[in-house]
C-alpha cells in the first residue's frame, strides 16, 4: 500500500511540474530531433508506411519504429497532442519506480525504499518524461527486461514459467531494440 502512496505522490509531482512547464513553454515538449520521431509516427498514421514523413514516400532509416509506433498510438487514440505522449511517459516513470522498488526490495525493504526514492529524484529521469524523446520508453523497457531476467534466472528450467519468462523477456529486448538500437548489445 505505501508504494501506492508513493506512486501516486511522484505522479502527482510530475504531472505538476510537466502541467507548468507546458502552460509556460509549450514548444518545451519538442526537442531539437523531436520531429524525427513525430513525423514518421504521423506518417505511419496516415500513409500506414514508415516514412520521414507523411507523404513523403521516403523510408526513414535514421530511427527505429519502436518510439514513433507509441506515438502513432498515442495520437490514434487521444489526438495529435504531444502532451498525452508525456503524461504516458509520466506514467512509465512510474511503473519503473515500483519496477525498482520491487528488484531492489529483493535485498531488503530498506534497498528497495531506497533505490525507489534515488529513481524518483533523479533529475534526467524525472526530466527526460518532459521531452518528446526515447529515454523514457526505452528505460521502462530495460528495467522491465532485467526484472524478468532475473526473475527467469531464478527459476529452474523445468518450471513452466521459465520458458514463458524467457519468451517474454526475449519479447521486451526486441521491442527494445525497436526502441533504440543500442539494445541489440544485451544478452
Amino acid at each position: 500500500m505505501r508504494i501506492g502512496v508513493a506512486v501516486a505522490l511522484f505522479l502527482a509531482i510530475q504531472a505538476c511540474v510537466a502541467t507548468w512547464v507546458y502552460h509556460h513553454d509549450p514548444g518545451r515538449v519538442l526537442a531539437s530531433h523531436s520531429p524525427s520521431y513525430e513525423m514518421p509516427a504521423l506518417a505511419l498514421l496516415e500513409n500506414g508506411r514508415f516514412w520521414t514523413a507523411p507523404g513523403s514516400g521516403e523510408p526513414q532509416i535514421h530511427r527505429t519504429p519502436g518510439y514513433p509506433a507509441l506515438i502513432a498510438v498515442s495520437y490514434a487514440l487521444f489526438g495529435r497532442n504531444p502532451v498525452v505522449v508525456i503524461g504516458i511517459q509520466i506514467l512509465m516513470n512510474c511503473a519503473m519506480l515500483v519496477l525498482v522498488r520491487g528488484m531492489a526490495g529483493r535485498v531488503s525493504v530498506a534497498a528497495g525504499w531506497a533505490a525507489a526514492l534515488l529513481l524518483a529524484i533523479d533529475v534526467t529521469c524525472f526530466a527526460s518524461a518532459q521531452y518528446l524523446l526515447t529515454e523514457t520508453f526505452f528505460t521502462l523497457q530495460l528495467v522491465l527486461y532485467v526484472v524478468l531476467w532475473i526473475e527467469m534466472r531464478r527459476s529452474t528450467a523445468h518450471e513452466s514459467r521459465h520458458n514463458v519468462l524467457a519468451a517474454v523477456s526475449g519479447v521486451v529486448l526486441a521491442t527494445m531494440a525497436l526502441t533504440r538500437p543500442i539494445a541489440y548489445y544485451l544478452p
